[in-house]
């Protein structure tokens, strides 16, 4: 009658519960054997019998799968689905008879629609018996509830049919039934829609067959295909020998696909060695054009080094002119002033000439000194005019005259 209750105000579903048996653990200090038990309702499922050894550890990999119909009840205010609970039985196996030692009973509402994977560690409280205690056993299972029904099942088939012998079920509330009149008006409604689609369907393609018997009749018609039996062979021969050329021309066509697709292949290996070779190749032309790079570089730095060199011994040249220029004007100088002495010497001693019959002891010796003194500088002057065409001649300038003393 609690559930009754607890159902008014509520539209139920059809769900597909699967629950995955993923591993079990447990301490122990020997080896043992367990199964696991599932139960939903008043019916039941056992796993096989697993064995735990602790020298191989205390974990085990069970691998065992159950699935079954169930009815989930969903307020209609909230949207939240009503407590479904399951139990799972942990089992222990003594020579060919087992006991339940634990029990966790689980709620599997919250897994509803929850995703693909639910892995859930489900711990047993501890074992009923004094040698049980202390196992810390641990389930792994992965829950997951689907809407939709299992082949073979019909809408509304309830897992829980047998509890409290049927009773409930001839209690339903109006706002049960109208949810129910209401589900399947839109189910007699769906099918009706699908029914018409598929009378749609239907309908073209009759349509459609009928045009292309529509079509072979005429094209019958057009080449008057009323022949023979014999003919009939015959024509049927020629279109199995026909058939038979293109399947040969087909396996000539696949022999020649299959040797081209060898050629591309060796093509392509060669295709492969050229890339190679041609990044092999771009590498040494770009380690030559760095190479040129630098060179140009080298031979730029080289070319500006010359031109200043250049310039340096263009503007020593002209300094050189320069100085020559002068020299030179120092030459004519020195002619001039030697032509002028020489001029004078010769003038004074036109003016100082003593007659023959005079004797030379009665010379002035005034003029005598003079004289001397004019021959020197004459002489200083032609040392110099010496020094300078010497100079002229070898490109050197002579400071010092000394050596061309006579």
């Amino acid at each position: 009658m609690a559930k009754y209750f607890q159902r008014i105000g509520t539209e139920k579903k059809d769900f597909i519960i699967t629950v995955k048996l993923i591993s079990f653990q447990a301490d122990l200090q020997t080896k043992s054997y367990f199964s696991i038990q599932w139960k939903r309702g008043p019916q039941t499922e056992d796993s096989p019998v697993f064995e735990l050894n602790p020298i191989s550890g205390n974990t085990t990999i069970i691998n065992e799968q159950f699935s079954r119909q169930s009815q989930l009840y969903r307020d209609t205010k909230s949207g939240r689905f009503l407590k479904k609970t399951c139990n799972f039985k942990l089992k222990k196996w003594e020579s060919a008879s087992s006991r339940v030692i634990d029990e966790v009973e689980i709620d599997m509402a919250p897994f509803i629609n929850s995703g693909t994977s639910n892995i859930t560690r489900i711990k047993f409280p501890g074992g009923s018996g004094s040698s049980d205690t202390g196992l810390n056993a641990v389930l792994e299972v992965d829950i997951k509830l689907q809407e939709g029904l299992l082949a073979g099942n019909s809408p509304g088939q309830e897992d829980e049919e047998q509890e409290e012998g049927g009773r409930m079920e001839s209690f339903v509330s109006p706002q049960i039934l109208e949810g129910e009149v209401n589900r399947l008006n839109l189910q007699i409604a769906e099918y009706q829609r699908q029914v018409s689609e598929s009378r749609q369907a239907q309908q073209k393609l009759e349509d459609e067959l009928r045009r292309k018997d529509k079509q072979l009749d005429k094209i019958i018609k057009q080449h008057q295909l009323e022949l023979s039996e014999t003919e009939q062979s015959k024509v049927i021969q020629q279109l199995r020998d026909k058939l038979t050329q293109q399947e040969q021309e087909i396996s000539s066509l696949q022999s020649a696909n299959a040797q081209q697709f060898i050629e591309l292949s060796a093509h392509s290996d060669e295709i492969d060695t050229l890339k190679r070779k041609l990044l092999e190749r771009d590498a040494v032309l770009d380690v030559s054009h760095f190479s040129h790079v630098n060179s140009q570089a080298n031979l730029s730095h080289a070319h500006i080094n010359h031109q200043i060199q250049l310039q340096d011994s263009r503007e020593e040249v002209a300094h050189e002119r320069m100085l020559k220029l002068k020299e030179l004007d120092e030459l004519n100088h020195t002619r001039e002033q030697v032509e002028k002495l020489t001029s004078e010497v010769t003038e004074h001693r036109r003016n100082a000439q003593i007659p023959v019959e005079e004797p030379a002891q009665q010379k002035n010796i005034l003029q005598v000194k003079m004289e001397s003194a004019l021959m020197k500088q004459i002489k200083e002057l032609e040392v110099k005019l010496d020094a300078a065409n010497h100079a002229a001649l070898t490109g050197k300038r002579f400071d010092d005259f000394d050596h061309f003393a006579y």
